[in-house]
């Protein structure tokens, strides 16, 4: 059996190229002017904060503020390279491309009814009228048809037609989705983009939701970029909570069937704690249906139990006896699993519940 992996690696490329021009765009230039040790980068940015407030014509500004700029170029070569060439609209165009490459374009067709790529642009640019200037690139995104998770699930389960291999399958994928992007990074931390500065501690220098707001009022200040526009934060805020949705949503599929596998015999390795769990949770409730059926006490010993589980689930008998012996017990860690499986007996119309402080 062949095994791509072709949708899950582009869509991680995706997720990281686009964390990548976040952090590219909130390069803090003029920040760095403030917070310098360098009385000539301290200077500067005080002198550009004045060019921008006075009431010249924006070409005179803008002259003004290159030959400000140039001053430092003996002092700091990377920082005036950057602050020179320094231009709005192509950060912009930047975080564009990154804001719409994560959006599940093919669903929002679905959903909403829209036929082709170009009709899907206008409604995107509706929602956000700034991009009308972008249109011709969000309709090249739209037309790359760029995985989503859906894509990555069912590549999955391309990959894996024999239920008994979701286990081994699930290593390799987590092997294959190692790393930082995944596993640590926070991208809430972009949120605060869209508070008010007011909200924040403005002497907290760890607030680091504070310390991107900041960044973009002083790129304001210095005149780099429009105090009408905002856009670059609102691009910011949308990619972050594409990759914050993205990330829970490939790791929330993985664990949940890490949760639900349950090794075929005795002799392979320790079952994850969730596994276990899971386990004990399906036997508790399977007993519990069958209570609530009629069925006469005495064919409701544990080891008629454990073999009709074994059988419904493609386990061996040996783990489920394993796990479920003496008795089940379950802690605070099985409330989500519990509540879980009670909601689905209660959608179905079955008055039971599983209770966490019962022994089954």
């Amino acid at each position: 059996m062949k095994i791509s992996f072709r949708k899950i690696d582009r869509l991680l490329w995706l997720m990281d190229e686009s964390l990548g021009m976040i952090e590219a765009a909130l390069f803090d230039c003029a920040t760095e002017l403030k917070n310098s040790d360098k009385v000539e980068l301290q200077a500067l940015y005080k002198e550009l904060i004045d060019i921008t407030a006075s009431d010249k014509p924006e070409d005179v500004k803008a002259a003004e503020r290159v030959e400000a700029i140039n001053k430092i170029a003996d002092i700091d070569e990377d920082l005036h390279h950057y602050l020179l060439y320094f231009d709005e609209e192509s950060m912009i165009r930047y975080l564009t491309v990154a804001h719409y490459q994560l959006m599940p374009h093919g669903a929002i067709k679905d959903k909403y009814g829209i036929c082709s790529d170009i009709e899907l642009a206008n409604a995107h640019v509706r929602i956000y009228p700034h991009d009308v200037q972008f249109k011709d690139t969000i309709i090249e995104i739209i037309e790359r048809q760029e995985p989503t998770f859906e894509d990555v699930e069912k590549e999955f389960w391309d990959n894996c037609p024999d239920v008994n291999q979701v286990n081994a399958l699930c290593n390799i994928y987590r092997e294959r989705c190692k790393g930082e992007l995944l596993e640590d990074d926070d991208f809430t931390r972009y949120y605060g983009l869209w508070r008010d500065e007011d909200e924040y501690d403005n002497e907290n220098e760890n607030d680091s939701e504070y310390k991107y707001v900041q960044y973009f009022k002083d790129l304001r200040l210095c005149g780099l970029i429009q105090v009408e526009k905002c856009q670059a934060e609102r691009k910011v805020k949308c990619i972050a909570s594409s990759l914050e949705t993205l990330r829970n949503d490939i790791t929330q599929f993985f664990e949940n069937l890490r949760a639900s596998c349950i090794p075929s015999t005795i002799d392979e390795p320790e079952a994850s704690a969730n596994a276990k769990g899971a386990a004990r949770i399906r036997i508790a409730a399977l007993k519990e249906i069958l209570k609530k059926a009629g069925l006469q006490e005495q064919y409701l010993d544990n080891t008629k139990i454990n073999k009709l589980v074994a059988y419904l689930t493609g386990s061996g008998e040996a783990y489920i006896r394993k796990i479920s012996s003496p008795r089940i017990e379950f802690t605070d860690k099985n409330k989500r699993e519990i509540d879980e499986v009670n909601k689905y007996l209660s959608d179905v119309g079955i008055d039971i519940k599983i209770d966490i402080h019962t022994n089954y």
